[in-house]
């Protein structure tokens, strides 16, 4: 039955490094050229790199089109996520704020990690049913929802820029795309297992009470 639940664990903590090193490589990266772009540019105008979410008005029908070499055609294409780059004005606090969020995805990305470790060294331990691992579930939810919450402000920062000075025909933004995020689902998760371990603790303790 460990082995089980320690298989189990390991194939939630790869889809944990999986799902913290896409948000963490994205907002560092953007955070690096962004950098370089500013220190680069010598006339004080910034060309901005943002993450583009977009939704087709009509499935049907699309203009744009990209070669496909095996072919030799061109097949039709509709521009769902991508990056652009935009010449703005992009006020310094903003640029403040995305590396702030960066910090923040990172430091907690790493705390996320080395809490679901413990929490698998406590169940190879045989420590599976304790108030320890409610609190390590605890904290690596919160953890996991603090990440999510820095991943969505930064992409909503970069949607909202792009709204005020780009309008592509037949496409509007896709504000939802931020919560298909599974560090949201993985939270949430954590939570609930939490708060299921401590039920179950809590009825352990009264049951032996009343012996």
């Amino acid at each position: 039955m460990k082995k089980k639940l320690n298989l189990l664990c390991a194939m939630i903590f790869a889809v944990l490094l999986l799902s913290l090193s896409e948000n963490i490589y994205s907002m560092v990266w953007g955070a690096i050229e962004g950098g370089k772009a500013g220190m680069e540019n010598k006339a004080g105008e910034i060309n901005n790199l943002h993450p583009l979410m977009l939704l087709p008005d009509n499935l049907s029908s699309t203009s744009d089109s990209i070669y496909n070499e095996m072919t030799g055609k061109n097949v039709p294409i509709w521009q769902i996520q991508s990056m652009v780059t935009v010449d703005t004005d992009a006020p310094g606090w903003l640029a403040l704020i995305n590396t702030l969020l960066s910090f923040i995805l990172i430091i907690f990305g790493i705390k996320a990690v080395l809490q679901f470790i413990k929490f698998i060294r406590n169940i190879n331990r045989s420590d599976i049913f304790c108030w320890a691992n409610v609190k390590l579930l605890r904290k690596l939810g919160t953890s996991l929802l603090i990440t999510f919450a820095a991943t969505l402000t930064s992409t909503y920062m970069h949607t909202w820029q792009l709204s005020q000075v780009l309008k592509i025909p037949g496409y509007s933004y896709n504000w939802l795309n931020p919560f298909s995020h599974s560090s949201l689902l993985l939270g949430v998760l954590a939570f609930v297992i939490a708060e299921v371990f401590a039920i179950g603790l809590k009825m352990k303790e009264e049951q032996d009470l009343t012996i």
